[in-house]
């Protein structure tokens, strides 16, 4: 990690400049007496190409340089054996084999535009988690041993983070049967596939895949009037998003009508509670219910099938309310879904 460099004293020169640089353009500088003719330009990389310069200063007036080129030696020891462990969207495990004589080890990662960063690990560390990445963004990691400030052979692997997996949204049941459910919705850009999971409360998880640019899929081989909780998870590569999920309810007879899903409080105020749903094909109206968990009487109020939102207004302040979703076709009812919904308790002056 050492060059000398010597060199003829100018009779004129105040001092002299001193530059070394590497190919990839990093360069330091040193400014000496002009009494010295000799220097050890010191904490250079191993196994390196330096080309280096020396001028004569005269006052603030630089002089033509005099270049040299040469290398480093070469540490007769290095890491081996560096791979990629793991790889996420803003994380690479890697790992290597270390050598005895090393003191620690350098790492550090860099991406196609120049931006870099690294650490200097303890002796007895042979992975590392390089974190804080951007997704799907190629890295070339680099690993060193170093012995004092002796740095070894720098081996370097290459490799990708993961693309960030988007969430699959608007998941509902456009058809009920008995033995069948429909369900649909919003896919994921890129996704390679989507996995289907189903599960009664008494019965064994089953699931199936589809391909990426699927929307929809027909549940099979399912036991009337009974719960289901499915799932639909996009699958990229290897790795898997967050699911979205729902409950569904198979029909009792053939020709009932599908159940809203996906009910939840959009706001929360001391007197009113705006609910949302995602709603069924062919619904022409939706009944909503509500009434305090406590007991209580139960409201109602029905609004035409384009609508999927609803205030529900005159409440009171800290109290738990039940809410009742159902859709209808004509005069035929879904299964209706029911959740808990708390209004804020109402703040009072001091």
């Amino acid at each position: 990690n050492l060059i000398r460099v010597t060199w003829r004293r100018v009779p004129q020169a105040t001092a002299y400049k001193v530059t070394w640089k590497r190919a990839d353009g990093t360069e330091a500088s040193r400014l000496i007496s002009n009494s010295v003719d000799t220097f050890n330009v010191e904490g250079l990389r191993p196994n390196t190409v330096y080309v280096i310069d020396v001028s004569a200063m005269v006052g603030n007036r630089q002089g033509a340089p005099g270049t040299v080129t040469a290398r480093t030696e070469s540490l007769a020891e290095g890491v081996t054996n560096l791979q990629v462990v793991e790889t996420e969207n803003s994380r690479i495990r890697i790992s290597w084999a270390g050598f005895s004589r090393a003191t620690a080890y350098r790492v550090t990662w860099r991406r196609a535009d120049g931006v870099k960063d690294s650490r200097v690990l303890s002796r007895d560390t042979t992975s590392f988690n390089v974190e804080g990445l951007q997704p799907d963004t190629v890295y070339a990691i680099e690993v060193s041993g170093l012995v004092g400030s002796r740095e070894g052979t720098v081996v370097t692997v290459t490799t990708r983070t993961s693309p960030i997996v988007g969430d699959v949204t608007n998941l509902r049941v456009t058809e009920a049967r008995r033995n069948m459910l429909r369900i649909v919705w919003t896919g994921v850009g890129r996704v390679s596939a989507y996995k289907i999971t189903w599960k009664s409360a008494d019965g064994v998880e089953e699931n199936s895949m589809v391909i990426g640019d699927s929307k929809s899929f027909n549940i099979p081989k399912l036991k009337p009037n009974t719960a289901y909780a499915v799932r639909v998870t996009p699958v990229m590569g290897n790795r898997e998003g967050a699911p979205a999920t729902i409950m569904a309810m198979t029909a009792s007879k053939e020709g009932q009508v599908a159940g809203v899903s996906d009910v939840r409080v959009l706001e929360a105020r001391s007197d009113v509670l705006r609910v949302s749903w995602v709603g069924v094909r062919g619904a022409t109206s939706y009944r909503i219910s509500w009434k305090r968990s406590e007991g209580g009487p139960e409201v109602s109020r029905v609004v035409s099938g384009d609508v999927t939102t609803f205030d529900i207004v005159d409440l009171q302040g800290g109290v738990n309310y039940l809410v009742k979703v159902v859709a209808l076709v004509k005069n035929r009812e879904g299964q209706s879904v029911t959740i808990t919904a708390t209004t804020p308790a109402v703040e009072r002056p001091l």
